[in-house]
């Protein structure tokens, strides 16, 4: 998982191209299923990889409430948490609430490939040529998530973000009143603690995506961190 400031620097220090070769296009219930082998040519730091992945997007009816969920199918990527790919394929591109911050910007199929699919194939990519990658990035599932909040909370530590996330979870959003106390467990009022945070976070996720997004960051790990 990429943190924003890095994508946002990256995105200002590449130059792209990209295009699909026996692009498939098909509607099914709810999504629409996008297969084809994407290749691409990006450059970073003056270091420029040209590639090609096989991939199918299945791009969601009511994006961006739903984010598309992008499979590589070949095994060009390892299965493995090292390479921020799941044993299916499914490639972790970021945290969903950092897509969803992006993506307010443009909703375009274009922005999503361009900000996402690209940078982490070019990433991978990078890092099997290299053996590292070509910027700094999260660690794999709920490690990667808790850094994520951690910095964007502007907490101290991962049991400070885990506590506010757990009480977030746990309220309802009208529970969260301005004069009672901050979920994080510093003892100020939550309007002169992390309230501002948490209203810019509102502004591009409703509470209950948030709720939903945490279900499936965590999942199996819910009942163990809620």
């Amino acid at each position: 998982m990429m943190r924003e400031d890095e994508i946002r620097v990256a995105l200002c220090n590449w130059i792209s191209g990209w295009r699909f070769e026996n692009l498939t296009v098909m509607n099914k219930p709810n999504c629409c299923v996008v297969n084809g082998i994407l290749h691409f040519d990006m450059e970073y730091n003056a270091i420029a990889v040209q590639d090609a992945y096989s991939l199918e997007i299945l791009w969601p009816d009511d994006y961006p409430k739903s984010l598309p969920i992008v499979t590589e199918l070949s095994e060009k990527i390892p299965r493995h948490e090292d390479y921020h790919c799941s044993e299916n394929g499914v490639l972790c591109l970021a945290v969903p609430t950092e897509m969803r911050i992006l993506t307010q910007k443009d909703t375009s199929i274009t922005f999503f490939i361009n900000n996402f699919i690209i940078p982490f194939l070019y990433a991978n990519s990078y890092r099997m040529k290299y053996g590292m990658y070509p910027w700094p990035t999260l660690p794999h599932r709920w490690d990667g998530v808790l850094e994520y909040f951690m910095d964007f909370f502007n907490f101290e530590d991962k049991q400070q973000t885990l506590k506010f996330l757990k009480n977030l979870y746990a309220n309802n959003r009208k529970n969260l009143k301005k004069h009672k106390y901050c979920p994080c467990g510093s003892g100020r009022k939550f309007y002169e603690c992390h309230k501002k945070e948490y209203e810019k976070l509102r502004n591009y996720c409703t509470h209950k995506l948030f709720k939903q997004d945490l279900e499936n960051m965590f999942g199996t790990m819910l009942k163990n961190f809620f």
